[in-house]
């Protein structure tokens, strides 16, 4: 384990010579970098967080690769037990990812966290080794992300959300399985924004684009004696909503965030909304650039990220773009290279027409 950590180590200060970061190694207090607090966010889900600290090589390329993609903030997979078993090495990680000017969250989501399966004690138990990683090493964590998605056909869940089914053709006793299966995501995400205010963290999810408009009806929740869309609930519970908008056409993923923005647009406190781009092979045609022929590159996914965001730049709760995976961009075709920076006297485009849900 100690030559892992004096690699990992290594890697990170053979990496980070450049003037640009000079000075900086003995310093390493990563919550808030400046330049990246300014910026437009531009993120990144990463999965492989263990497999990252165990390879120098992996290290040195994922260390390179978000450099050279502009990443503003990543969202790295961490459970309770890797804090237990890697302490350090998540250490030298998140130091290293400080030193590029990376806000780094935690995250951690499975559907197995809902009350009909394990329930979510192992996910408050990643966010509580979170808060004490913060308070052990000086607050190098910014936030903490969920990944938490209530539909079924995930792994062998049960499908109580019944996919598919508009509200008004639910039976009876769907209805019922809907209601409980949505109470529970929206009491999962109370909990944890109530957790991390306590613990200094910021609160992010990823959340479904359908969550505002479920088979061309509004979805709604009954939450705390209250009646209103189950959007309204999610946006209010969080600081950073990530709409996993997966579309490889521009136009259409604008369609699939106007809700959420429009309505974030409107809240005090307003919640900065986060647009998803899918690059993960597997999900299919349209959905991921890795399976859309047409779009299979880099460079693809940089021109449509530039559209978006001079699309929705005059949104006042647009907050960037993240892009999922960090090994689905990485495997992308093309050499990494650096993201265009964005023309901020353009006007923004003709943002939102009546393409919500276009497929």
């Amino acid at each position: 384990m100690k030559m892992v950590l004096f690699a990992c180590y290594l890697i990170a200060c053979l990496f980070l010579p450049s003037s640009a970061f000079a000075g900086q190694r003995g310093t390493l207090q990563t919550a808030e970098p400046t330049a990246a607090s300014s910026k437009m966010v531009r993120a990144m889900w990463v999965w492989t967080a263990q497999e990252i600290m165990k390879n120098p090589s992996e290290a040195r390329q994922f260390l390179d690769g978000i450099r050279l993609a502009g990443t503003t903030d990543v969202y790295l997979y961490l459970t309770a037990k890797d804090f237990a078993s890697s302490e350090q090495a998540i250490r030298v990680l998140v130091e290293a990812l400080g030193s590029l000017d990376v806000r780094v969250w935690a995250m951690e989501g499975s559907r197995s966290y809902f009350s009909d399966e394990d329930g979510p004690a192992a996910l408050y138990n990643a966010l509580d080794e979170v808060v004490a990683f913060n308070r052990k090493f000086g607050r190098h964590f910014f936030g903490f992300h969920s990944d938490l998605e209530p539909q079924g056909g995930q792994g062998e869940s049960k499908d109580l959300f019944h996919n598919g089914i508009a509200a008004s053709k639910l039976s009876v006793e769907q209805i019922s399985d809907r209601k409980r299966i949505v109470t529970d995501w929206l009491r999962i995400h109370e909990s944890l924004q109530s957790r991390c205010n306590a613990g200094g963290l910021k609160y992010g999810g990823a959340i479904p684009s359908w969550a505002d408009l479920y088979e061309g009806e509004p979805l709604f929740a009954s939450f705390q004696g209250v009646t209103k869309p189950v959007v309204e609930f999610l946006l209010s519970f969080v600081d950073q909503y990530v709409i996993m908008a997966y579309n490889t056409n521009p136009s259409n993923v604008l369609g699939r965030v106007k809700g959420e923005i429009e309505l974030a647009n409107a809240m005090k406190p307003r919640p900065s909304v986060i647009v998803g781009l899918e690059t993960h092979a597997g999900p299919g045609e349209n959905v991921s650039y890795a399976d859309t022929p047409s779009k299979m590159s880099k460079a693809a996914v940089v021109s449509d990220l530039a559209f978006l965001t001079n699309s929705l730049k005059g949104q006042a709760s647009f907050g960037g773009i993240s892009v999922h995976d960090w090994v689905g961009w990485r495997d992308l075709p093309g050499a990494p290279h650096e993201l265009p920076a964005l023309d901020y006297s353009v006007p923004p485009r003709e943002t939102f027409r009546d393409r919500r849900r276009a497929p």
